[in-house]
């Protein structure tokens, strides 16, 4: 738990400098402006501006602080991190609408977005932003004890965390997406498409 502390500590450590405050508090009050600017009616001449989704000028917004700080000679590593989140989450909406759309059903991508992609993609940001506030490995290596005679670390528990929410969540994802292929490409009823949607179900159960 001490080691644990100690990480704490460094991120806040690492939040006090100057330099990362010069880039998260800009992108922050950026970030509140499109959200106080989202519940304005959209009416008048800009009001088009307002059916982009925020992600588009958050993107342009930490572009245009990301040069500004150059040209004050500042670090912009955070900036350029938060805007790969952005671009990042655009692409995954984008993939969701024009791609994923036509190919799975509505009830389908409902679930896979927010049971899976979502989900996965909040994940990935939150361990590359604790990588760089500290040391991913260093936090991973953090012991728990010893359970069932073994040694687990706290990148072992969260693991098997992982693992196992993919397991009860998304398991009726791919068993539906394949299922769904059976029946487009051998013409099988709706009433068998289920059914070996839930033998598929416990198949990768088992595997798990």
């Amino acid at each position: 738990m001490s080691t644990f502390l100690a990480e704490i500590q460094g991120w806040l450590a690492f939040l006090d400098r100057l330099p990362v405050l010069l880039q998260l508090l800009p992108v922050g009050l950026l970030l509140l402006g499109l959200l106080r600017l989202r519940r304005l009616p959209r009416q008048g001449r800009w009001g088009w501006l307002l059916d982009f989704p925020l992600v588009v000028p958050l993107l342009v917004g930490q572009a245009l602080i990301a040069l500004v700080l150059l040209a004050l000679q500042q670090r912009v590593g955070l900036v350029l991190l938060l805007g790969q989140f952005s671009l990042a989450w655009l692409l995954l909406r984008l993939a969701e609408r024009q791609l994923l759309a036509r190919w799975l059903p509505p009830d389908s991508l409902k679930l896979l977005g927010t049971r899976l992609l979502r989900p996965l993609f909040l994940l990935a940001v939150l361990l590359a932003g604790i990588d760089a506030l500290g040391s991913l490995q260093d936090l991973a290596a953090v012991p728990l004890g010893v359970w069932f005679g073994g040694a687990i670390r706290l990148g072992d528990l969260f693991g098997v965390l992982v693992v196992l929410y993919l397991l009860l969540v998304g398991l009726h994802l791919p068993a539906a997406g394949a299922s769904l292929l059976v029946q487009r490409g051998l013409g099988i009823s709706e009433g068998s498409r289920r059914a070996l949607d839930q033998i598929l179900q416990y198949v990768i159960f088992s595997l798990g």
